[in-house]
């Protein structure tokens, strides 16, 4: 036994002991809390390295399938080019009527919005968008029954090559008459980005 221990009743030794053993026993909680939260961090660090790895490996494998869509879209996206972004709006607009005459849809209040490249922002997809396209769109308010409008815009949406997307949809029921519905529409034809 120690020489500091001796001096001590056998009372403080007991105390002195219990003092110790908590002190040893709350030091080597925190140790462990420790070893634990970094096992955590080192298991999600290699979960996030495997994720990244597994995504990485399925971008080499469609490789071909980038490279055959970019070059597709180099070949079939239409170029603003001479034209003013008005008139190609206008075309757009005649397009647009086209289909609703075809699926029994009335078109109320068009606009032509013109043209404008997707803003550049802090998401990776608006920053693609803004490399990819240059917009030409309209807004429109397209009124008829359910199914009129889902033929509508599924005859905008029929043919990939003419690049014609509803961006923005609205639908709501008429209040006066529930069978007929009301869609508000941003409608826009991408074309190649500016420069290409």
């Amino acid at each position: 036994m120690p020489p500091f221990l001796q001096r001590l009743s056998p009372r403080e030794r007991i105390l002195v002991l219990i003092t110790a053993g908590a002190c040893f026993a709350f030091g080597n909680l925190l140790f462990l809390s420790y070893l634990f939260e970094t096992h955590d961090r080192s298991r999600a660090a290699l979960a996030s390295s495997q994720l990244a790895w597994k995504l990485a490996q399925l971008d080499l494998a469609d490789e071909p399938l980038t490279q055959s869509r970019t070059a597709w879209l180099a070949r079939s996206q239409p170029k603003l080019g001479q034209t003013s972004p008005q008139r190609a709006g206008g075309e757009l607009l005649d397009q647009v009527k086209h289909f609703a005459d075809a699926s029994k849809v009335l078109l109320q209040n068009p606009q032509v919005l013109g043209a404008e490249t997707p803003a550049a922002g802090s998401s990776a997809t608006t920053a693609a968008a803004a490399a990819s396209r240059q917009d030409v769109a309209i807004s429109i308010v397209a009124v008829g029954d359910w199914k009129s409008l889902v033929d509508f815009l599924t005859a905008l949406q029929a043919k990939p090559e003419a690049f014609i997307v509803p961006e923005v949809a609205t639908l709501r029921s008429e209040p006066n008459d529930p069978q007929r519905m009301r869609a508000e529409l941003r409608i826009a034809r991408w074309y190649a980005p500016a420069g290409s």
